[in-house]
């Protein structure tokens, strides 16, 4: 009977990853020559004047070259004259990479440049550079160029964080409900599975208004929260994005409510909902500089789902497991649960290799970039909650869940700091 019961779960759960796949192999097509044209977070090649150039006479424009196509966003490019004082410039054209703008001025001293554009991934990335007329000298003589906002990528690390932890919350917890707990029949068992479920959605909101303020603090040129450049950010392909992520939250927050009113068919419904925002978040994700991109935003999906079946499944797992009405099936969750854990767990090491082996040029990688150290630092994380997870098996002790749920949520920092970083390729 044990043997049915977990063979049964799991062949529900092979069944959506299945229906993912369809998902998944019907819309990437239609997306895979427009992510062939990206790289990485867009990257400034060169640019004319050159950083830390002297020049004999005044430009007539300023010329941005990127590694892509990129969006212009807000006040794209601002001179500041030697004196501080901002310089009037012309329309700021963009066209395939290169972006440019009239300039008129006539003081000898040293400018700076600050520019800011919006990547084919939905990135922000801005920076700076200088370049003097004669000699250097004014107010900008002596200034590095900059090309980095701390205060915008922990931001961006902190809106990550919530994403996927609202995610695990959402529909990692209504997948626990679904494979776990509806075969036992027992209402009284999904009335605390609502609350974590209601929670996450609220998690994915306030993910997405973070995801606002992060984007703005990562572009120059303007206050933090300036309403006319919100505006425009939300006008940009990252508006966009935002849009269908929260899309997906309150369209979740229906869903529930129809489900909690009697109709539990519509929980595989918000299912493949989940599935769904997981390839929006694919396609959010780091550009892959390869000829299969599609196989990118595949992998990518259905890590994000196996990671968020094993957090919500064991947090939904530790909130039912003390309950008095949960006493008599402990076993039958545990059973339950066990294998949906192993068959998540294994969905997340091979796509964790493949995804690896997609963003690291050489094996190096992994000891010489920030990213590929993050990923190491991850890879050997990953050895706590597993251990966890044996000595739970072992021993059936809630005390070993509750670690194996911290070290996860500390593995899902590092996810959320390396989703901010660019990998080597």
């Amino acid at each position: 009977m044990g043997s049915q019961r977990i063979g049964g779960s799991m062949y529900r759960y092979v069944r959506i990853v299945v229906l993912l796949l369809t998902i998944l192999t019907v819309f990437v097509p239609g997306w895979a020559d427009r992510a062939l044209a990206q790289s990485l977070h867009a990257a400034l090649l060169r640019s004319d004047p050159a950083d830390g150039s002297v020049l004999a006479r005044t430009p007539g424009e300023i010329r941005l070259w990127f590694s892509e196509p990129v969006q212009l966003v807000g006040q794209s490019i601002m001179v500041f004259a030697p004196s501080g004082a901002a310089v009037e410039l012309g329309t700021v054209q963009e066209r395939n990479g290169e972006v440019s703008v009239p300039l008129k001025v006539a003081v000898a001293g040293t400018y700076l440049v600050n520019w800011q554009i919006i990547s084919q991934d939905t990135d922000p990335v801005s920076g700076s550079f200088v370049f003097s007329v004669g000699q250097a000298g004014g107010a900008w003589a002596g200034t590095v160029s900059n090309n980095a906002s701390p205060l915008g990528f922990w931001l961006q690390a902190l809106e990550h964080l919530l994403h996927f932890l609202g995610y695990a919350l959402a529909f990692g917890v209504l997948a626990f409900l679904r494979l776990v707990v509806a075969p036992l029949k027992q209402d009284a068992l999904a009335k605390p599975i609502w609350r974590l479920v209601n929670f996450g959605i609220i998690v994915l909101l306030v993910a997405e208004g973070v995801a606002l303020i992060a984007q703005s603090a990562s572009l120059g040129n303007h206050s933090l929260l300036d309403l006319t450049f919100l505006v425009t950010v939300l006008a940009s392909s990252f508006g966009r994005a935002l849009a269908l992520r929260l899309g997906a939250a309150l369209s979740l927050w229906v869903l529930i409510g129809i489900i909690q009113q009697g109709n539990r068919r519509v929980v595989d419904v918000a299912l493949v909902l989940g599935g769904a925002l997981a390839v929006i978040d694919s396609q959010a994700s780091h550009a892959i500089s390869s000829p299969i991109v599609w196989l990118g935003l595949i992998v990518t999906a259905l890590h994000i789902v196996a990671m968020g079946v094993w957090i919500g499944g064991l947090i939904a797992l530790l909130a039912l497991w003390r309950r008095k009405e949960a006493r008599v099936y402990q076993q039958d969750l545990l059973a339950r649960f066990g294998s949906l854990a192993l068959a998540s767990v294994a969905e997340l090491v091979l796509t964790g290799v493949v995804l690896a082996g997609l963003h690291l040029v050489r094996l190096a990688d992994l000891l010489t970039t920030p990213y590929g150290r993050l990923l190491t630092i991850k890879i050997l994380a990953l050895l706590l909650p597993l251990l966890f997870v044996l000595l739970g098996q072992r021993h059936s002790r809630q005390r070993w869940w509750l670690l194996e749920g911290c070290s996860l949520l500390g593995i899902l920092m590092l996810a959320a700091l390396m989703v901010s970083l660019s990998p080597p390729r």
